[in-house]
């Protein structure tokens, strides 16, 4: 199946190109992002730029820079042969809006959408297609690109998969979470070419950096009046912005458990993991209930370490994120969605200021929004300074 491809495709770039999430020289970014004339790019060379900002201030070694041109280059190859030389047979099915799913967060899609009957949910990887007008961008994308395959490899995996929906369902709109790719303008611009509404709808927590710039919609929906400026800072382009807050829509279910301080982990060095144990020690000698829920992709390999306790350790293959919220009174992260959605359902809000200080630092410089609600630090819970 086509969506092996995909799995395969994410093992190999958390194994190699995983990096930290700010940029290298955040004050030279936000810069250089100020100072960018964006009005005086195409559509190929908004996509190719968001792609050298990314690139540029993503902080991985030279030799990890170099296996990742080599597997890039391989993977181009091989996506074009499959594509070429085994050219599928397209069976129509019209639908008049197909969600491209690539997020696995739930209830991220307005009701109009996510209870329309008109609404077809497609994985990402579900099919691979290449049609002309899809070849045409490709090598456009190719002489801005100078041919970078590393690049290319991300034009052709992802209007591949927009040329087989397009071709298999015709849809007059195609709903996606796809904000964080540079491809976004491509993929418009082929939407726009096939007489179709490219709507972007947000799926996780944005701040101001590298990785999300110069997007391209023909409407992006956002959770905040906040976020809508923040993509402007950004440099997206979109048609209209819509504001839509799935955390006030979709409501708690019943507490199960009576939790006082749950843990949101980001994927967590083995150092930083070392020192969220620390805390959740002196947090228990108080009697205080805590528990520590990985973020899902390091579950197995913290539950390994034995660092916490199995009674602490919250699974989320077995509790949904919206029952963790539900259960519990303070939510504790350095950088989580869950932050955001846990202040929405009146919880508690303590930012982790101590397992990575200048995480924090950071943070207030790149338009973090918990930063600018009411929240209490960990710090000062730690020290007994706050209860």
């Amino acid at each position: 199946m086509d969506i092996k491809i995909v799995h395969h495709i994410r093992k190999i770039k958390n194994i190699l190109f995983s990096s930290k999430i700010f940029p290298n020289d955040t004050d030279k970014f936000l810069n250089e992002l100020k100072v960018l004339e964006v009005d005086k790019l195409n559509v190929f060379q908004r996509s190719y730029c968001a792609y050298k900002i990314r690139d540029r201030y993503t902080d991985i070694r030279k030799e990890v820079r170099f296996i990742k041109l080599i597997v890039y280059n391989c993977l181009f190859v091989s996506l074009w042969a499959k594509l070429v030389l085994f050219k599928r047979r397209i069976e129509r099915n019209s639908k008049k809006m197909v969600y491209y799913k690539i997020s696995n967060n739930e209830n991220i899609l307005p009701n109009n959408y996510a209870d329309s009957k008109y609404l077809e949910t497609i994985e990402m990887g579900e099919g691979f297609y290449l049609d002309n007008e899809a070849k045409r961008i490709l090598i456009k994308c190719m002489k801005y690109s100078k041919c970078n395959f590393a690049y290319l490899f991300e034009v052709l995996f992802s209007i591949s998969n927009y040329a087989y929906i397009i071709n298999t369902y015709a849809p007059q709109e195609i709903i996606t979470t796809y904000e964080s790719s540079s491809v976004s303008p491509i993929l418009t611009y082929y939407c726009n070419k096939n007489g179709i509404k490219h709507t972007n709808c947000m799926h996780g927590e944005k701040i101001l950096l590298h990785c999300n710039v110069l997007g391209f919609f023909d409407k992006m929906i956002v959770w905040d009046e906040f976020y809508k400026e923040l993509f402007i800072k950004l440099k997206y382009q979109s048609k209209s912005f819509e504001i839509y807050n799935p955390w006030i829509v979709n409501n708690l279910p019943f507490p199960r458990n009576s939790i006082d301080f749950t843990f949101y982990l980001n994927h967590e060095s083995k150092i930083n993991i070392e020192k969220i144990k620390k805390y959740v020690k002196i947090l228990l000698k108080r009697g205080i209930k805590v528990k520590v829920r990985p973020h899902p992709s390091q579950f197995f390999e913290i539950k390994k370490m034995q660092c916490f306790n199995a009674d602490i350790l919250e699974d989320s293959k077995e509790i949904s994120i919206l029952q963790s919220i539900a259960n519990t009174k303070f939510a504790v992260s350095r950088y989580s969605t869950v932050l955001f959605q846990a202040y929405m359902y009146g919880k508690e809000i303590i930012i982790d200021d101590l397992t990575d200080a200048e995480s924090y630092e950071q943070l207030k410089k790149l338009d973090y929004i918990m930063v600018y609600k009411e929240h209490k630090l960990l710090s000062k819970i730690i020290k007994g300074n706050e209860k």
